[in-house]
């Protein structure tokens, strides 16, 4: 009896790790939707351990940490301060490892699942109130473009876009977009900076046939310079192949 209690217990023991093992996306996916931008940084060292890169940016007032993961790059910048993450996101180039976060407003975004025109949605579990009219479309409204084609040596490939604050956002500004690191040779159109309202056809071809890849959230504002970085923080949206070594960038060019 004694060797039958002792079977049962470590059966019992191993079968978290188990489930880790052999449901690893939805472990790991529970992690990515469990973080944010304003959170501590200890928080995000729980879910992760220790970072495959760290550096200082370019203002001094705030370092950058790059997870590189199984199947997805995680960048996270954080106040040296506070201890407060400024700026989260993640990049997906493999298109069986989908991440769901959650944006503003009740609003869900699928990597590796729609396009950029169609990768944020309402979160059909979302309870609003019964006077709220929903449109999907309305999702699109005030989108705010920043394509950078990368045809120059010191202009990084960078499509990020991002939609108005609002007062649901928790001071928070986000972002979806296509990675440089998935994309591999450019697909896209010309460069744009603007609204979507006056984004020229073949970006708004890009934009529909190209599968958002980047999510991101700042509580630093969504005020980009000519290089895709954030104004404030000195930092890139995204996981960028500048910062990874070629053995670890390449592969994800490789599609």
């Amino acid at each position: 009896m004694s060797a039958l209690v002792g079977a049962v217990l470590v059966i019992a023991d191993a079968a978290p790790r188990a489930y880790s093992v052999l449901q690893w996306r939805d472990v790991e996916y529970q992690k990515l939707r469990s973080i944010h931008a304003g959170y501590d940084q200890e928080f995000a060292t729980n879910q992760f351990g220790p970072a495959t890169i760290t550096q200082v940016r370019d203002n001094e007032k705030f370092v950058e940490r790059i997870y590189v993961r199984r199947d997805h790059f995680v960048q996270i910048v954080t106040d040296r301060d506070s201890g407060r993450i400024a700026l989260y996101s993640v990049v997906s180039c493999e298109s069986n490892f989908r991440p769901a976060f959650d944006a503003d407003e009740g609003v869900v975004v699928v990597l590796q699942d729609l396009p950029l025109s169609r990768a944020a949605s309402f979160n059909p579990e979302t309870v609003f109130p019964a006077e709220t009219v929903i449109e999907e479309p309305s999702l699109n409204s005030g989108r705010s473009l920043h394509y950078l084609a990368g045809n120059t040596s010191s202009t990084p490939e960078h499509y990020v876009e991002s939609w108005p604050l609002s007062m649901a956002s928790k001071n928070r500004a986000y972002f979806v977009g296509a990675s440089a690191l998935c994309l591999g040779v450019y697909q896209g159109g010309s460069s744009f900076v603007g609204h979507l309202e006056d984004a020229p056809a073949d970006v708004k071809k890009f934009r529909d046939t190209i599968v958002a890849s980047l999510y991101a959230e700042s509580t630093e504002g969504g005020d980009l310079d000519n290089e895709g970085y954030l104004k404030e923080l000195g930092a890139p949206i995204g996981v960028s192949s500048w910062d990874l070594p070629p053995s670890i960038a390449e592969p994800a060019h490789a599609d």
